[in-house]
C-alpha cells in the first residue's frame, strides 16, 4: 500500500512552489499517494495529477516589506489562521497522511504533533540565521524580518520537525541532530538547459525573473538600460526600458534565462539556486529589509558570482558585471557545487519513510 504524504507549502511568492516541483519530480510516485495543501495562487500552478487542498493566503502585503505593512495587510490574521487550522483538521481526517512535508508552512504542525504524524521540513532558516550573524549587518533595519520570521521559523523547525532538509550553496557550520544540509534544489529544466546560444534562439543581454509576490518590484529601476531585455513575472510599479519584452509568470523560464548574457533576479534562495545551476553571472536585487534575501545576496557577492543592486540600482550593477564579465563568468563556471539537491532531498525522504 502506498504511503500518504501531505505536502504543505506557504509563502507570498512561488519560490517554495518551484522547489516543491523539483522534489516531487524525484520522488518515487509509485510508492506514495501525495496531496498538496497551499494557497490558491500556488494551487493553480500544480499539475492536475495531484490531489489538492486550499489554504487561505497569509501574505506580507504588496509593494513593500516592513512590520507596518505586514500588520496593515493582516488585520484579519487571527480569523485567517483559525480558518486554516480548521481546514488542516479536515484534511487530516479526510486524507489521513502517514507523513507531512512542510516548506515554510506552519498550519499543520500542531496537528501533526497531536496525531503523531512524522514531519519533514524543507527550510533554510538555520543557515540564514547563522550567516546573518556572520555578516554583522545593521540589525535595526531587518529586526522584524530576522526576529519575527527567521528566528520564529527556526524555532518551529526545532520544535516540530523530525527531519530538517536545508539546501545550501556550501555547508554551513550548524549543530542540530535533525538537520541535513544538501545542495541547491532546482527544477530539472535548469539541469537540462544548455547555457550556449543556438542559432535559432533569441539572445538577450539580460533576463529578469521576478517572484510571484510583487514585493520589492517597484524598487527595480531598469529604465535607463539600452540593451535587449526580457522580463518574466509581476512588473507592477517597476521602471522598465521601453523596448523590453514582458511576459507573465513563466513556469519554464530556464530557456530564456540560458539565452541571456546576464540574469537579474531577486534574492530568494530558490532564484539564486537557479542562477547557480545555469552558471550565469547575475545581478541580485534583494527585497529591502528582508533578512534572508540580504544574506543570500551578500553570500553570492562574496562568491564572486553576482553583483548586488543595493537600493534598486540595477543598471549600475549590470555595468559592474559587464566591466569584468569574464571574471564573473569564470567564478560561476568554477563554483564547486552540484545543483542536485532535489534528488538528495528525495533520497532522504525515502530513507526517513523506509521506502
Amino acid at each position: 500500500m502506498k504511503k500518504k504524504i501531505l505536502y504543505a507549502i506557504a509563502g507570498a511568492g512561488l519560490g517554495n512552489f518551484t522547489r516543491m516541483l523539483a522534489v516531487l519530480g524525484e520522488l518515487d510516485q509509485g510508492r506514495f499517494d501525495i496531496a498538496i495543501m497551499a494557497p490558491p495562487s500556488v494551487l493553480k500552478q500544480v499539475p492536475p495529477s495531484f490531489r489538492t487542498y486550499s489554504l487561505e493566503k497569509v501574505t506580507y502585503g504588496a509593494k513593500s516589506f516592513s512590520a507596518l505593512n505586514v500588520l496593515r495587510n493582516n488585520i484579519s490574521l487571527p480569523v485567517t489562521l483559525r480558518k486554516n487550522f480548521r481546514r488542516c483538521s479536515r484534511v487530516f481526517d479526510e486524507f489521513g497522511p502517514d507523513a507531512l512535508i512542510v516548506d515554510s508552512d506552519f498550519h499543520c504542525l500542531p496537528l501533526a504533533r497531536k496525531t503523531r504524524t512524522p514531519v519533514i521540513s524543507l527550510n533554510s532558516s538555520f543557515a540564514t540565521v547563522k550567516l546573518f550573524r556572520d555578516f554583522r549587518t545593521s540589525w535595526s533595519q531587518m529586526a522584524f524580518s530576522y526576529y519575527c520570521i527567521e528566528r520564529v521559523d527556526l524555532w518551529l523547525q526545532k520544535r516540530y520537525a523530525d527531519l530538517i532538509i536545508c539546501p545550501v550553496i556550501e555547508p554551513v557550520e550548524i549543530t542540530c541532530s535533525k538537520l541535513r544540509q544538501i545542495n541547491p534544489i532546482v527544477r530539472r529544466q535548469f539541469l537540462e538547459t544548455s547555457g550556449e546560444r543556438g542559432p535559432s534562439r533569441e539572445a538577450w543581454d539580460i533576463a529578469v525573473t521576478l517572484g510571484g509576490s510583487g514585493l520589492g518590484v517597484r524598487d527595480i529601476d531598469l529604465s535607463s538600460f539600452t540593451g535587449k531585455a526580457v522580463v518574466m513575472g509581476i512588473t507592477e510599479g517597476m521602471k522598465l526600458p521601453p523596448e523590453a519584452k514582458v511576459t507573465e509568470f513563466d513556469p519554464k523560464p530556464a530557456g530564456r534565462m540560458a539565452d541571456a548574457r546576464i540574469l537579474v533576479v531577486q534574492g530568494g534562495f530558490n532564484s539564486i539556486s537557479e542562477v547557480v545551476a545555469l552558471r550565469k553571472p547575475s545581478v541580485l536585487v534583494p527585497i529591502p529589509h528582508h533578512a534572508e534575501q540580504f544574506v543570500n545576496a551578500r553570500y553570492a557577492e562574496k562568491l564572486g558570482i553576482a553583483s548586488v543592486a543595493w537600493n534598486g540600482r540595477v543598471v549600475e550593477a549590470i555595468k559592474t558585471i559587464e566591466a569584468d564579465y569574464d571574471k564573473y563568468l569564470q567564478s560561476c563556471r568554477s563554483l564547486p557545487v552540484r545543483c542536485d539537491g532535489a534528488s538528495q532531498a528525495a533520497r532522504l525522504i525515502h530513507e526517513f519513510l523506509n521506502v
